[in-house]
């Protein structure tokens, strides 16, 4: 990756009408990266807006001297930021795997020519697998690219010596020892290109950084000279303050929320295992909502600072589904916040079971009853009226 070089940075103002014993001018300025642009820009144009009066007690601080320090802002902006530095090693990085995982495979087949040869002597088998280096590779971390390259060295001197015995054999062809230098040779291309990447990137990461630092020097001493010079006006004091600008900076970006959901951590358990699938809501913000992947991430982008309160459920049709977990965040405007939750499994109902009930009686039964019930009346009014006529007949008989 061709590096970007800023030019110098602007000389410094001449301090002396200011310059006190024990004065420090070291920046105190935290705030991230991508915001401090944005900053410096701002403070710049409050130095700009008041530059006469400023000038009056510092002659050095005029507009070519802000004009120049706003160029030099630009410059260090332009060079590789971190996001294309990290990306070009992480590409260096990925060819330079591939090329260790064949040599790996060329080891796994040197290592079972050897087995072939010495099929009649297995107890040199391990001896010789030991000198041609394929135990010690074997044993190396993913990251030892040293010992991948000794390894390389060691089988070539190894199949010098042996090669002819494994050919003998008919354990490897005669083109093997061919195939192991053309690997080598791409091996240790790729390893050089990695180191040089790597270098590259630790060279922007200094010169961004000693850009910045000097930017935040330069803004640090005008904004003591604004204090001083506005100590009796406070709304204009404020603009020469590091927290001032800061607020007003990040009020203009978005803020954000990220995480990780998680099981509870097992006793037994290195890491807590992490939960996929889960819906991260904002409540209220239908549009601001993530699904959690693989490793239990997620993300939600452009949200304003202040309160929110967050809904993390399982959508319908998950295979597990958890207790729903509700909380409230209080984000920082410009500012991504992390909130790690762990949650657990909604407890499982059991089934509802009813009791029976008898069924309705249809209407032909409830008249039928009711048929019955005046039918039955009727007759016990009727026996009474008989037995009463009964009685009056005799009374007249007698």
């Amino acid at each position: 990756m061709a590096k970007k070089n800023a030019t110098a940075a602007p000389a410094a103002m001449p301090e002396a009408p200011l310059k006190k014993k024990g004065t420090n001018t070291q920046p105190n300025i935290k705030i991230p990266l991508h915001q401090f642009w944005d900053y410096a820009e701002l403070a710049w144009k409050y130095a700009e807006k008041y530059v006469d009066r400023l000038s009056a007690r510092r002659p050095g601080l005029t507009r070519q001297y802000i004009a120049d320090q706003v160029a030099y802002l630009g410059e260090v902006k332009q060079l590789p930021g971190k996001d294309v530095r990290t990306a070009s090693i992480t590409k260096k990085l990925a060819s330079l795997s591939d090329n260790r995982k064949a040599v790996l495979l060329l080891a796994g087949l040197l290592e079972d020519a050897i087995g072939f040869a010495y099929e009649a002597q297995p107890q040199l088998i391990p001896v010789e697998v030991k000198l041609a280096g394929i135990t010690t590779l074997r044993a190396s971390r993913a990251g030892d690219y040293a010992a991948v390259s000794t390894f390389l060295t060691t089988a070539k001197g190894y199949l010098k010596n042996n090669g002819q015995k494994l050919l003998d054999a008919g354990a490897i062809s005669p083109d093997f020892l061919t195939e192991l230098e053309t690997l080598t040779t791409e091996y240790n291309d790729a390893k050089a290109a990695y180191t040089d990447q790597s270098q590259t990137s630790k060279d922007g990461t200094v010169e961004v950084s000693d850009g910045v630092t000097k930017l935040k020097k330069a803004i640090v001493s005008v904004h003591k000279l604004g204090k001083l010079v506005f100590g009796n006006e406070p709304d204009v004091a404020k603009l020469f303050t590091a927290d001032y600008l800061i607020e007003e900076i990040r009020s203009k970006h978005p803020a954000g929320l990220n995480g990780r959901t998680t099981w509870p951590k097992e006793p037994d358990m290195e890491k807590a295992k992490p939960v996929a699938g889960l819906l991260v809501q904002v409540v209220g913000q239908p549009d601001k909502s993530a699904v959690t992947n693989k490793e239990g991430r997620f993300e939600i982008k452009q949200l304003t600072g202040g309160e929110h309160r967050v809904r993390i459920t399982s959508p319908t049709g998950a295979g597990e589904r958890i207790q729903p977990v509700e909380l409230v965040v209080v984000l920082q405007p410009g500012v991504s916040k992390r909130q790690n939750v762990t949650v657990e499994l909604a407890p499982v109902q059991a089934p509802v079971v009813k009791e029976a009930t008898t069924p309705p009686a249809s209407m032909n039964e409830v008249l039928n009853k009711a048929m019955q019930d005046v039918k039955t009346s009727s007759n016990g009014e009727s026996a009474a009226s008989n037995g009463q006529m009964a009685s009056q007949n005799g009374h007249a008989v007698a």
